[in-house]
């Protein structure tokens, strides 16, 4: 149980990413708390983000959320219940007061406190320009329609260069991969066999990509055309398949009897 508490801890450190802004929060719950005199106000305010958070860091809590089959990586989304921007807004609002200069004020210092407490986001991989309806980049939409006019499988393994992991999910999710988006955030530090050979080396490495793959069931390899390589896929294994905008496409018939092997026997 101890080691689902220091689990539960570490969940609020990766949510509080901006610790400012977490700050703000606190304090606004502390003030709330003693200055706060409406019944209703103190339930949604005071009481409910304190149980919710008891709830939270509780090792039952973990534990039954861990034997339920959920992916504990997604654990601290429980705390998006607490409405730590409307309990920071309304104690900022009760501060200022009703007088008309303190506003303006309040809502200069505010919004200059919300802007240096962040962070510019928009230079992470995360964000691109939207090309079409989807709000996606075109190049998933042509990789992933490529791979489904080459395969029937409803559900398909695949490992994506870089530049597709964000966005692959939001045009198909029925394409699974062996890691997601979650490997760009630092504060995570989170590691993955395949990120590792896949991203982190200078040259890609299609034997120790394949035999990592195998392991994972990837049958699927996205790779960048312009990645340095050292040595061959085919001689690795892989079959090549096409290209589609700069992204050659391998595939694993290893993999692929595999999936027939399952087909066939269930």
């Amino acid at each position: 149980m101890g080691g689902y508490f220091l689990d539960a801890l570490r969940a609020i450190k990766n949510f509080t990413g901006l610790k400012p802004l977490f700050g703000i929060a606190v304090i606004a719950w502390f003030y709330l708390f003693f200055r706060e005199k409406n019944k209703s106000l103190r339930v949604v305010f005071v009481a409910m983000p304190l149980i919710m958070m008891l709830i939270f860091i509780c090792p039952l809590t973990m534990w039954a959320f861990d034997k339920a089959g959920l992916d504990l990586d997604t654990y601290y989304r429980m705390l998006w219940i607490v409405p730590i921007g409307m309990m920071s807004v309304y104690t900022i609002v009760k501060l200022i007061g009703k007088n008309f200069k303190t506003r303006i004020a309040g809502l200069v210092l505010t919004t200059a406190l919300i802007v240096f407490s962040g962070q510019y986001i928009y230079n992470s991989p995360i964000f691109f320009e939207s090309e079409n309806l989807y709000g996606i980049p075109q190049q998933t939409i042509d990789v992933v329609d490529y791979i489904r006019s080459q395969d029937s499988h409803e559900i398909i393994n695949i490992c994506p260069s870089a530049d597709l992991i964000t966005t692959i999910r939001q045009y198909d999710s029925k394409m699974r991969m062996p890691y997601g988006r979650d490997m760009f955030n630092a504060s995570l530090n989170y590691y993955h066999p395949m990120y590792e050979v896949f991203e982190q080396t200078p040259r890609l490495n299609f034997n120790d990509l394949v035999k990592t793959g195998r392991e994972f069931e990837v049958e699927y390899y996205i790779v960048y055309s312009a990645r340095l390589l050292d040595d061959s896929p085919e001689d690795a294994g892989l079959m090549f398949i096409g290209e589609v905008k700069d992204h050659l496409i391998y595939k694993d018939p290893v993999i692929s009897k595999q999936i027939e092997l399952l087909e066939e026997y269930y």
